[in-house]
Order: structure tokens, then C-alpha cells, then sequence
């Protein structure tokens, strides 16, 4: 008897999963990343509430957003992209080529 410390896989849960990384690797790479823009929706309601001194910088917290959320897929895709590499031909075709990488 092989002792074994990796824990059991769930293959479902697992395939679940690969196939959700394939596909948004395949989008990002059919489409790129979209932004996320500024919605100006003009208030002509009073806003009664207590001064917090908190500034909010909406624009800002958008652009680093945008950037940083970007950065994250791309570097997902490409783990992606590396581990599908990885694969033989064969497993390759039969296993991913309905994600299109």
C-alpha cells in the first residue's frame, strides 16, 4: 500500500473549475479586458447626512480598479495558457480545444 499525503480530488468541483479558467482565458484573449467607466447620474434630491470627513475620489477608485483588475486576468491567462502548454499534443486537442486557446 503507496502512502499518499495529497488529499482526494473532487474531479467534478476540479473540471468545474478548469473549465472556468479556460473560458475566461479565452474571452480575455477574443475580446481583452473591459473597463469599467464612471457613471454620471445627475442628484436633484437633497442629501442630508453628517460630515464624516471622508473624501471620496470615485474616478480614482475606478482607474486603480481598472488597472489592477486587468493586470490580474492577464497574469491569469497566461498561468493559463503555460499550463495548457504543458500538455501533450494529444491531451491538448482532446481535452481544450473547445476553449480555444
Amino acid at each position: 500500500m503507496q502512502m499518499s499525503f495529497l488529499p482526494k480530488i473532487d474531479r467534478r468541483a476540479t473540471q468545474k473549475r478548469v473549465e472556468e479558467a479556460l473560458e475566461t482565458a479565452r474571452i480575455y484573449k477574443q475580446i481583452g479586458f473591459v473597463r469599467r467607466e464612471m457613471k454620471n447620474t445627475s442628484v436633484y434630491e437633497a442629501r442630508y447626512h453628517d460630515a464624516t470627513n471622508k473624501t471620496i475620489d470615485a474616478a480614482a477608485d475606478r482607474a486603480v480598479w481598472n488597472v489592477d483588475k486587468e493586470e490580474e486576468i492577464r497574469m491569469f491567462t497566461e498561468r493559463v495558457e503555460r499550463a495548457v502548454n504543458r500538455l501533450g499534443k494529444k491531451e491538448r486537442k482532446r481535452n481544450y480545444s473547445v476553449a480555444g486557446i
